[in-house]
Protein backbone atom coordinates (compact mmCIF):
# COMPACT_ATOMS: atom_id res chain seq x y z
CA UNK A 1 0.00 0.00 0.00
CA UNK A 2 1.31 3.43 -0.95
CA UNK A 3 1.27 5.40 2.31
CA UNK A 4 0.79 9.20 2.18
CA UNK A 5 3.88 9.96 4.25
CA UNK A 6 7.61 9.45 4.02
CA UNK A 7 8.46 8.68 7.60
CA UNK A 8 6.76 7.48 10.78
CA UNK A 9 8.28 8.57 14.09
CA UNK A 10 7.66 6.18 16.98
CA UNK A 11 8.15 8.04 20.25
CA UNK A 12 8.94 11.69 20.89
CA UNK A 13 9.16 13.67 17.69
CA UNK A 14 9.74 17.14 19.10
CA UNK A 15 13.32 16.98 20.43
CA UNK A 16 15.60 19.31 18.40
CA UNK A 17 17.95 16.45 17.49
CA UNK A 18 14.99 14.33 16.39
CA UNK A 19 13.70 17.12 14.19
CA UNK A 20 17.12 17.46 12.57
CA UNK A 21 17.22 13.74 11.86
CA UNK A 22 13.69 13.76 10.45
CA UNK A 23 14.53 16.63 8.12
CA UNK A 24 17.73 14.85 7.16
CA UNK A 25 15.99 11.93 5.49
CA UNK A 26 12.25 12.61 5.54
CA UNK A 27 12.06 12.44 1.76
CA UNK A 28 14.07 9.29 1.25
CA UNK A 29 12.56 5.82 1.32
CA UNK A 30 9.49 5.48 3.50
CA UNK A 31 10.35 4.01 6.86
CA UNK A 32 10.04 4.12 10.62
CA UNK A 33 12.29 6.19 12.87
CA UNK A 34 12.76 5.38 16.57
CA UNK A 35 14.33 8.45 18.20
CA UNK A 36 16.24 8.21 21.44
CA UNK A 37 14.23 9.45 24.41
CA UNK A 38 15.77 12.35 26.29
CA UNK A 39 16.20 11.89 30.05
CA UNK A 40 14.95 15.42 30.78
CA UNK A 41 12.53 17.96 29.34
CA UNK A 42 14.85 20.94 29.80
CA UNK A 43 14.79 21.49 26.05
CA UNK A 44 11.04 21.93 25.58
CA UNK A 45 9.47 25.21 24.50
CA UNK A 46 5.94 26.46 25.20
CA UNK A 47 3.47 25.20 22.59
CA UNK A 48 2.08 27.55 19.96
CA UNK A 49 -1.45 28.57 20.95
CA UNK A 50 -2.35 30.63 17.91
CA UNK A 51 -5.49 28.55 17.41
CA UNK A 52 -6.29 28.11 21.10
CA UNK A 53 -9.23 30.51 20.99
CA UNK A 54 -10.97 28.10 18.60
CA UNK A 55 -11.06 25.66 21.52
CA UNK A 56 -14.30 25.98 23.48
CA UNK A 57 -14.26 24.06 26.74
CA UNK A 58 -15.91 25.29 29.92
CA UNK A 59 -16.15 24.12 33.52
CA UNK A 60 -18.36 25.17 36.39
CA UNK A 61 -17.33 25.26 40.02
CA UNK A 62 -19.60 24.18 42.87
CA UNK A 63 -21.04 27.71 43.08
CA UNK A 64 -22.12 27.70 39.44
CA UNK A 65 -19.39 30.05 38.16
CA UNK A 66 -18.20 29.18 34.65
CA UNK A 67 -14.60 29.20 33.50
CA UNK A 68 -13.16 28.93 30.01
CA UNK A 69 -10.54 26.17 30.07
CA UNK A 70 -7.20 25.84 28.34
CA UNK A 71 -5.22 22.59 28.43
CA UNK A 72 -1.68 21.94 29.64
CA UNK A 73 0.53 18.86 29.70
CA UNK A 74 3.53 19.65 31.89
CA UNK A 75 5.11 16.21 32.38
CA UNK A 76 5.65 12.99 30.47
CA UNK A 77 5.50 9.51 31.85
CA UNK A 78 3.94 7.74 34.79
CA UNK A 79 5.81 5.72 37.44
CA UNK A 80 2.90 3.31 37.98
CA UNK A 81 2.40 -0.14 36.48
CA UNK A 82 -1.30 -0.45 35.59
CA UNK A 83 -1.37 -3.35 33.15
CA UNK A 84 -4.11 -1.89 30.91
CA UNK A 85 -2.32 1.45 30.38
CA UNK A 86 0.00 2.31 27.50
CA UNK A 87 1.31 5.40 29.34
CA UNK A 88 2.70 3.78 32.49
CA UNK A 89 6.21 2.59 33.22
CA UNK A 90 5.65 -0.64 31.27
CA UNK A 91 3.68 0.95 28.44
CA UNK A 92 4.86 2.03 25.01
CA UNK A 93 4.19 5.77 24.90
CA UNK A 94 6.98 6.85 27.26
CA UNK A 95 9.88 5.08 28.89
CA UNK A 96 10.14 4.25 32.59
CA UNK A 97 11.16 7.81 33.46
CA UNK A 98 8.78 10.51 34.64
CA UNK A 99 10.05 13.83 33.31
CA UNK A 100 8.90 17.37 34.01
CA UNK A 101 8.84 20.56 31.98
CA UNK A 102 10.86 23.39 33.56
CA UNK A 103 8.75 25.65 35.76
CA UNK A 104 9.66 28.68 33.65
CA UNK A 105 8.07 26.94 30.67
CA UNK A 106 4.93 26.08 32.63
CA UNK A 107 4.61 29.65 33.93
CA UNK A 108 4.99 31.02 30.41
CA UNK A 109 2.07 28.84 29.31
CA UNK A 110 -0.12 29.87 32.24
CA UNK A 111 0.69 33.54 31.68
CA UNK A 112 -0.14 33.27 27.99
CA UNK A 113 -3.43 31.49 28.71
CA UNK A 114 -4.41 34.23 31.15
CA UNK A 115 -3.56 36.95 28.65
CA UNK A 116 -5.68 35.20 26.01
CA UNK A 117 -8.69 35.34 28.31
CA UNK A 118 -8.76 31.80 29.67
CA UNK A 119 -9.81 31.62 33.31
CA UNK A 120 -9.26 27.92 33.90
CA UNK A 121 -6.68 25.21 33.20
CA UNK A 122 -7.10 21.51 32.56
CA UNK A 123 -3.89 19.64 33.40
CA UNK A 124 -3.49 16.40 31.46
CA UNK A 125 -0.40 15.12 33.27
CA UNK A 126 -0.89 11.41 34.02
CA UNK A 127 -0.58 12.10 37.75
CA UNK A 128 -0.44 15.82 38.48
CA UNK A 129 0.41 15.40 42.18
CA UNK A 130 3.11 12.73 41.94
CA UNK A 131 6.00 15.15 42.76
CA UNK A 132 4.81 17.05 45.83
CA UNK A 133 7.60 19.64 45.86
CA UNK A 134 7.00 20.54 42.24
CA UNK A 135 3.23 20.43 42.65
CA UNK A 136 3.35 23.01 45.45
CA UNK A 137 5.22 25.36 43.12
CA UNK A 138 2.56 24.83 40.46
CA UNK A 139 -0.11 25.67 43.02
CA UNK A 140 1.63 29.01 43.58
CA UNK A 141 1.60 29.67 39.83
CA UNK A 142 -2.10 28.86 39.54
CA UNK A 143 -2.85 31.23 42.41
CA UNK A 144 -0.55 33.94 40.98
CA UNK A 145 -2.56 34.05 37.73
CA UNK A 146 -5.91 33.47 39.49
CA UNK A 147 -6.65 30.28 37.56
CA UNK A 148 -9.25 27.67 38.41
CA UNK A 149 -8.09 24.21 37.41
CA UNK A 150 -8.64 20.46 37.23
CA UNK A 151 -6.25 17.51 37.18
CA UNK A 152 -5.81 13.74 37.26
CA UNK A 153 -4.72 12.19 40.54
CA UNK A 154 -4.27 8.82 42.23
CA UNK A 155 -5.80 8.15 45.61
CA UNK A 156 -2.76 6.31 46.98
CA UNK A 157 -0.40 9.20 46.21
CA UNK A 158 -2.79 11.76 47.68
CA UNK A 159 -3.12 9.70 50.86
CA UNK A 160 0.67 9.28 51.17
CA UNK A 161 1.60 12.88 50.36
CA UNK A 162 -0.67 14.67 52.79
CA UNK A 163 -4.24 13.52 52.31
CA UNK A 164 -6.94 16.07 53.00
CA UNK A 165 -4.38 18.73 53.93
CA UNK A 166 -2.68 18.33 50.54
CA UNK A 167 -6.07 18.50 48.83
CA UNK A 168 -6.93 21.65 50.80
CA UNK A 169 -3.79 23.35 49.51
CA UNK A 170 -4.87 22.51 45.97
CA UNK A 171 -8.38 23.81 46.63
CA UNK A 172 -6.95 27.07 48.01
CA UNK A 173 -4.99 27.55 44.77
CA UNK A 174 -8.09 27.16 42.58
CA UNK A 175 -8.72 23.42 42.18
CA UNK A 176 -12.36 22.75 41.28
CA UNK A 177 -12.32 19.19 39.87
CA UNK A 178 -10.26 16.01 40.05
CA UNK A 179 -10.37 12.86 37.95
CA UNK A 180 -9.59 9.59 39.74
CA UNK A 181 -9.15 6.24 38.03
CA UNK A 182 -10.72 3.77 40.46
CA UNK A 183 -11.20 0.96 37.88
CA UNK A 184 -12.92 -1.46 40.30
CA UNK A 185 -14.34 -1.53 43.81
CA UNK A 186 -12.95 -5.05 44.21
CA UNK A 187 -9.41 -4.95 45.61
CA UNK A 188 -8.61 -8.34 44.07
CA UNK A 189 -9.36 -6.97 40.60
CA UNK A 190 -7.13 -3.98 41.39
CA UNK A 191 -4.34 -6.39 42.35
CA UNK A 192 -4.84 -8.34 39.14
CA UNK A 193 -4.04 -5.23 37.10
CA UNK A 194 -1.28 -3.92 39.42
CA UNK A 195 -3.29 -0.77 40.07
CA UNK A 196 -1.59 -0.01 43.37
CA UNK A 197 -4.61 1.65 44.98
CA UNK A 198 -7.31 0.27 47.26
CA UNK A 199 -11.01 0.99 47.28
CA UNK A 200 -10.58 2.20 50.88
CA UNK A 201 -8.20 4.91 49.64
CA UNK A 202 -10.61 5.85 46.85
CA UNK A 203 -13.43 6.13 49.38
CA UNK A 204 -11.37 8.42 51.58
CA UNK A 205 -10.43 10.71 48.69
CA UNK A 206 -14.05 10.98 47.55
CA UNK A 207 -15.09 11.87 51.12
CA UNK A 208 -12.44 14.62 51.31
CA UNK A 209 -13.55 16.05 47.96
CA UNK A 210 -17.15 16.22 49.14
CA UNK A 211 -16.10 17.91 52.38
CA UNK A 212 -13.95 20.50 50.57
CA UNK A 213 -16.38 21.20 47.75
CA UNK A 214 -14.21 19.76 44.96
CA UNK A 215 -16.03 17.98 42.15
CA UNK A 216 -14.81 14.38 41.94
CA UNK A 217 -15.06 12.45 38.69
CA UNK A 218 -14.25 8.75 38.96
CA UNK A 219 -13.76 6.18 36.22
CA UNK A 220 -14.30 2.41 36.27
CA UNK A 221 -13.66 -0.47 33.87
CA UNK A 222 -15.70 -3.63 33.40
CA UNK A 223 -14.00 -6.72 31.95
CA UNK A 224 -10.63 -6.46 33.70
CA UNK A 225 -8.69 -9.69 34.30
CA UNK A 226 -10.51 -11.92 36.75
CA UNK A 227 -13.75 -9.95 36.46
CA UNK A 228 -16.85 -11.78 37.62
CA UNK A 229 -20.50 -10.95 38.08
CA UNK A 230 -19.78 -10.55 41.80
CA UNK A 231 -16.94 -8.06 41.25
CA UNK A 232 -19.04 -5.97 38.83
CA UNK A 233 -21.88 -5.96 41.36
CA UNK A 234 -19.44 -4.81 44.03
CA UNK A 235 -18.41 -1.89 41.83
CA UNK A 236 -22.04 -1.01 41.10
CA UNK A 237 -22.95 -1.09 44.80
CA UNK A 238 -19.98 1.08 45.76
CA UNK A 239 -20.85 3.71 43.14
CA UNK A 240 -24.51 3.90 44.14
CA UNK A 241 -23.60 4.10 47.82
CA UNK A 242 -20.80 6.68 47.67
CA UNK A 243 -22.02 8.61 44.60
CA UNK A 244 -19.08 10.43 42.97
CA UNK A 245 -20.12 13.67 41.28
CA UNK A 246 -19.48 12.21 37.84
CA UNK A 247 -19.15 8.49 37.04
CA UNK A 248 -17.58 7.10 33.88
CA UNK A 249 -17.85 3.34 33.35
CA UNK A 250 -16.30 1.77 30.26
CA UNK A 251 -15.50 -1.72 29.06
CA UNK A 252 -11.87 -2.74 28.79
CA UNK A 253 -10.13 -1.95 25.52
CA UNK A 254 -6.94 -4.09 25.22
CA UNK A 255 -4.66 -1.58 23.54
CA UNK A 256 -1.59 -2.91 21.79
CA UNK A 257 1.65 -2.32 23.63
CA UNK A 258 0.20 -2.58 27.11
CA UNK A 259 1.29 -5.35 29.52
CA UNK A 260 -2.14 -6.96 29.02
CA UNK A 261 -1.48 -7.50 25.32
CA UNK A 262 2.29 -8.05 25.47
CA UNK A 263 1.98 -10.77 28.13
CA UNK A 264 -1.56 -12.19 27.79
CA UNK A 265 -0.53 -15.44 29.45
CA UNK A 266 -0.25 -13.59 32.77
CA UNK A 267 -3.86 -12.47 32.87
CA UNK A 268 -7.30 -14.07 33.07
CA UNK A 269 -8.45 -12.42 29.87
CA UNK A 270 -9.45 -13.56 26.40
CA UNK A 271 -9.74 -11.50 23.24
CA UNK A 272 -9.33 -12.44 19.62
CA UNK A 273 -9.61 -9.18 17.74
CA UNK A 274 -8.14 -5.71 18.04
CA UNK A 275 -10.37 -2.76 18.86
CA UNK A 276 -12.33 -1.75 15.79
CA UNK A 277 -11.30 1.62 14.44
CA UNK A 278 -14.94 2.55 14.00
CA UNK A 279 -15.47 2.15 17.76
CA UNK A 280 -13.58 5.36 18.39
CA UNK A 281 -15.76 7.31 15.95
CA UNK A 282 -19.18 5.87 16.75
CA UNK A 283 -18.58 5.95 20.49
CA UNK A 284 -19.17 3.52 23.31
CA UNK A 285 -22.92 4.14 23.33
CA UNK A 286 -23.44 2.93 19.77
CA UNK A 287 -25.96 0.12 19.76
CA UNK A 288 -23.63 -2.17 17.79
CA UNK A 289 -20.60 -1.66 20.04
CA UNK A 290 -19.49 -4.66 22.07
CA UNK A 291 -16.95 -5.75 24.61
CA UNK A 292 -13.58 -6.77 23.19
CA UNK A 293 -12.77 -9.14 26.03
CA UNK A 294 -14.07 -12.00 28.15
CA UNK A 295 -12.77 -13.61 31.34
CA UNK A 296 -12.98 -17.13 32.73
CA UNK A 297 -16.07 -15.98 34.63
CA UNK A 298 -17.81 -13.78 32.07
CA UNK A 299 -18.56 -13.83 28.37
CA UNK A 300 -18.52 -10.71 26.23
CA UNK A 301 -22.31 -10.71 26.14
CA UNK A 302 -22.50 -10.89 29.92
CA UNK A 303 -20.12 -7.94 30.29
CA UNK A 304 -22.08 -5.98 27.68
CA UNK A 305 -25.42 -6.71 29.29
CA UNK A 306 -24.31 -5.66 32.76
CA UNK A 307 -22.60 -2.54 31.43
CA UNK A 308 -25.60 -1.41 29.34
CA UNK A 309 -28.04 -1.90 32.20
CA UNK A 310 -25.78 -0.07 34.62
CA UNK A 311 -25.26 2.84 32.22
CA UNK A 312 -29.01 3.35 32.08
CA UNK A 313 -29.14 3.20 35.86
CA UNK A 314 -26.38 5.80 36.16
CA UNK A 315 -28.17 8.12 33.75
CA UNK A 316 -31.41 7.77 35.71
CA UNK A 317 -29.53 8.51 38.95
CA UNK A 318 -27.92 11.62 37.45
CA UNK A 319 -24.43 10.21 37.98
CA UNK A 320 -23.46 9.94 34.32
CA UNK A 321 -24.01 11.61 30.99
CA UNK A 322 -23.45 10.54 27.37
CA UNK A 323 -21.15 13.56 27.12
CA UNK A 324 -18.72 12.51 29.89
Amino acid sequence: MDLPFNLMVVGEGDHPDTIKNIIGYAFRDKGIYYPKTSKTLDWVLPPLRRWALDYHAYMDDQDGNTYRMASLFTSRGCPMSCSFCESGRHGVIWNSLTRYEPLWCVEEQIRECAEMGFTGLAYYDDIFIVNRRRTLKLLDLNAKYNMKWRCFLRSDILCKHGGKEYLQLMKDSGLIEVFVGVESADNQIKENIHKGTTIEQDTEVLKWCKELGIRCKMSFIFGLPGESLESMKKTREWILKHRPDIVQVDRLVPFKGTPLTRHPERYDLSYDDAPEEEWFFRGRFDIDSHSFVSTSNLSRDEIDSFWRNFEQELLAEGLSSPYH
